[in-house]
């Protein structure tokens, strides 16, 4: 699922939402069958839009940092971080993070983000920054993992060509859904030519939805509303043994 919009139309906040990052004034989220995150978080692979890495690591220091945080090890962390860095041409690993260009940051994000096979993978621009070629490489692969395993992908982007690769994709503006479909079917909906007139089309039709409403409009923008952090989210699991020693190795290298 591609999630279109451009920046500041909500893409990062809804997927907050879903990862119990921020709360919400109504409704619920249900993320594989659990309201609380937080019980299925170890089945969840996310790279946020602003690379998280550990700087003075090096990529594989990092890399196996994560796939311990996961609890993925011996050999099957070793053919995992392989089979990523052939993909994501990462040849670079004993580069530290600190050293290495915003593209080959982004590409060590994914690849920690896809290290222990998550159910579902949630990418908050994953592409950007990247060439094309290997933009290409990253969609072919999604493609073939929703194909070939149990993999959910939810991928946000302003690039709308990108959408195209998806199987079904929904555009977004000012916080509301505008469209949710397969590609085709919007273009085909719309009678346009391709996703970019139908995302042009999709704002004239609410441009003008908005005029009609202009009262109410201005009511809800008059409405501030900050989203919460939610606190019980961050109380602490019970001690994991694998947890531990992965942050002590991740700070033993960096010493």
């Amino acid at each position: 699922f591609c999630l279109i919009g451009p920046s500041g139309s909500g893409k990062t906040t809804l997927l907050s939402c879903i990862l119990g990052m921020k709360a919400f004034r109504s409704g619920s989220i249900n993320v594989l069958g659990s309201e609380n995150v937080r019980k299925v978080s170890h089945r969840i692979g996310f790279m946020p839009q602003h690379v998280e890495l550990v700087p003075k690591l090096t990529v594989a220091e990092n890399l196996s940092y994560f796939g311990n945080i996961y609890h993925v090890e011996g050999q099957k962390l070793k053919n995992r971080l392989k089979m990523l860095a052939e993909l994501l041409e990462i040849d670079f690993q004993m580069s530290l993070v600190s050293n290495l260009s915003g593209g080959q940051q982004r590409r060590v994000a994914l690849a920690a983000a896809l290290v222990h096979e998550p159910q579902l993978l949630i990418l908050d621009e994953p592409t950007v920054g990247l060439d094309v070629l290997l933009r290409e490489k990253i969609w072919n692969f999604l493609q073939a993992s929703t194909e070939s395993r149990q993999m959910s992908v939810l991928v946000t982007t302003h690039y709308i060509f990108e959408a195209q690769f998806a199987d079904r994709c929904g555009f977004i503006r000012k916080g509301a859904i505008l469209a949710e479909n397969s590609p085709s079917k919007i273009v085909e909906s719309l009678q346009v030519e391709n996703l970019d007139e139908a995302f042009v089309e999709l704002c004239r039709r609410d441009e003008k939805k908005l005029e009609m409403n202009v009262a109410a409009e201005e009511e809800e923008e008059a409405e501030e509303f900050e989203p919460l952090e939610v606190e019980n989210l961050r109380k602490r699991k019970n001690f994991a043994f694998q947890t531990f020693w992965a942050i002590l190795l991740k700070e033993f290298h960096r010493f």
